[in-house]
């Protein structure tokens, strides 16, 4: 069931992820300019993870859309969909934002992906990541480890190279690295004599289910005729209580009269 709002994490959290929360929270104030600030410092750390990046990702659009920053909001669309293919947007965003990121979808934004080949010469291994699907520019560095057997791990930005021979197996880790040095995509595998690769990428851990549902945000805006943005906000905040009621909650946008 989706609600309301923008989700309020738990209140022990990494410094990135507690800047996340206070740009969130600031959203839901109306504080655009301070929010923006707080995610440039999540961006700029180095503790971010996957999910406190899509929620970032998820607040900052709410922030683009009441501030009728489209050309910005586009951009982070392309970004959750490049990290979630089937991201949902909630309805409260509005035909507007769902006819957006179903262009972005109809553009063929493809799930952000690291491919890993490995090519034996003359005595040595090169090992190298490939990356598609990153329209949105979030990655940083793809990082890639490789060994043979059970030797030492070495490590590159791209690629690394490895003194092992045709019957050599070998050990292979990829990951794309984004903002707050966040591990967007991994991929690990091994290499076999034949040439022969064996991709696995790592299933990720599913929420806590645990994990409590949160309040809703209820975003009213008063807009004058025209206005090109809100000129003023109240913020109630309201419980939903439902038994069937889904731990995974999206942000919701503001609902912005013109």
């Amino acid at each position: 069931m989706a609600t309301l709002g923008v989700v309020l994490g738990a209140a022990e959290r990494a410094k990135a992820d507690a800047d996340v929360e206070t740009g969130c929270a600031l959203v839901n104030r109306g504080e655009f300019r301070d929010a923006l600030a707080a995610f440039g410092r999540a961006e700029a750390s180095s503790d971010l993870s996957r999910d406190d990046l899509v929620r970032l990702l998820e607040c900052r659009a709410l922030a683009r859309f009441a501030t009728r920053n489209l050309d910005a909001l586009e951009e982070d669309l392309v970004r959750l969909v490049s990290l979630d293919p089937g991201y949902a947007l909630s309805d409260d965003f509005g035909p507007e934002v769902h006819q957006m990121i179903d262009r972005v979808r109809a553009r063929g934004v493809a799930a952000l992906a690291v491919t890993v080949d490995v090519e034996r010469r003359d005595g040595r291994i090169r090992v190298a990541a490939r990356l598609d699907g990153d329209e949105g520019d979030l990655v940083r560095e793809v990082r890639v480890r490789a060994r043979v057997g059970r030797g030492a791990w070495r490590t590159g930005r791209d690629e690394v190279e490895i003194v092992g021979g045709r019957d050599a197996t070998i050990a292979y880790v990829a990951s794309a690295i984004g903002p707050g040095a966040a591990e967007l995509e991994r991929v690990e595998g091994t290499a076999g004599p034949d040439g022969s690769t064996t991709p696995r990428r790592p299933r990720r851990q599913p929420d806590d289910a645990d994990e409590p549902a949160s309040s809703p945000v209820i975003w009213p805006w008063l807009v004058g005729a025209g206005a090109a943005v809100a000129v003023a906000i109240g913020v109630t905040v309201a419980v939903v209580v439902s038994s069937g009621a889904s731990d995974r909650t999206q942000p919701s946008a503001p609902i912005v009269a013109w």
